[in-house]
């Protein structure tokens, strides 16, 4: 099955591997460096060695996220479902827990994207995968990791994040 991912997702893994490429670049000099200034005892350079092992896990780093972008399926998100919880939903959830009630807003996201102190959530975690398909007034309950029960309640969709930060 592909991995699901937004257009920011995907932009969000372009960029890492970008910056993990500059990575490598800068390490290969820094490499040449370390096996110009050792001669011919380089195998023995402790350092030179580091930097051989960090050169493959960056190769094997990168060609993986390349990998993953290649294989995803991009999920447009241009014009947001506004009534059933999908891939770039953004959903206002009241939250009734054994103990506590809270009202929260999530958005649910692919791969690249999470970011659980934003209202982020991935599409395959616990909350993610229990909330998807559901409608307005649904009343889903979910067991987290934690062993903890939850109840969640669909609220609200929001068009955007701007929407969702005006209903505070």
């Amino acid at each position: 099955m592909a991995t699901k991912m937004t257009l920011e997702g995907k932009k969000n893994i372009e960029e890492n591997i970008k910056k993990l490429k500059q990575k490598l670049q800068d390490l290969m000099v820094e490499k040449n460096i370390a096996y110009n200034s050792t001669g011919d005892t380089w195998h023995d350079n402790p350092y030179y060695n580091k930097l051989e092992s960090d050169q493959r896990a960056l190769e094997v780093e990168i060609s993986e996220l390349v990998k993953l972008l290649n294989e995803a399926e991009i999920v447009e998100e241009n014009q947001r479902n506004m009534e059933t919880v999908e891939i770039g939903s953004i959903v206002k959830c009241f939250c009734r827990y054994s103990d506590f009630d809270e009202t929260i807003v999530l958005e649910i996201v692919g791969h690249g994207e999470s970011d659980i102190e934003n209202g982020k959530i991935h599409y395959e975690t616990p909350v993610g995968k229990s909330i998807l398909g559901h409608r307005l007034n649904d009343v889903i309950s979910i067991m987290l990791p934690n062993g903890y029960a939850v109840d969640y309640t669909i609220l609200k969709f929001y068009a955007d994040w701007d929407e969702a930060r005006k209903d505070d």
